[in-house]
């Protein structure tokens, strides 16, 4: 019974690491296409903030998949509160406190995993979940470097 329990702990950590593992190329194919010039060539969305016109999501193609960029940012303290846990600002954000990562998602994996999956874009002045079927929806058939109308939340 030990070495079941073992076995499945160590299943788990793989499991872990290789998650943390794909994340990390996703933020690092982003950073190479960026630093390249290139974001614009792969473009085929962008989410914008109404009040400010902040972009906090570039959705871009590669291949047959599609991948969201959503910056960094940082709450009001009611605000992190609310959205947050003490221990979750500690471990998660670039500070210990209110100022969150930036991240790259691919639509496409959350699309398959479940109709409501999706991802949140923030900044100071706006909030919303995108919902990942949604949104491929919205970008299917744009060419990439032609966006469509930029969506304002």
């Amino acid at each position: 019974m030990v070495d079941d329990v073992d076995e499945a702990g160590a299943q788990l950590q793989a499991l872990l690491a290789a998650e943390a593992a794909r994340i990390s190329d996703r933020e690092a194919l982003y950073i190479k296409l960026r630093d390249a010039g290139l974001i614009a060539k792969v473009t085929v969305l962008r989410f914008l903030c109404r009040q400010r016109s902040c972009v906090i999501g570039t959705v871009f193609t590669l291949g047959d998949t599609v991948y969201c960029h959503v910056r960094d940012y940082k709450f009001s303290p009611g605000m992190n509160a609310a959205e947050s846990s003490e221990s979750g600002r500690r471990n998660n954000t670039l500070d210990g406190d209110h100022h969150w990562p930036a991240h790259v998602y691919d639509v496409n994996e959350l699309a398959a995993f479940d109709s409501t999956a999706g991802f949140h874009i923030n900044c100071r002045h706006a909030h919303k979940m995108v919902n990942a079927r949604e949104l491929l929806q919205l970008v299917e058939g744009v060419q990439p470097g032609h966006p469509i109308k930029p969506v304002r939340v």
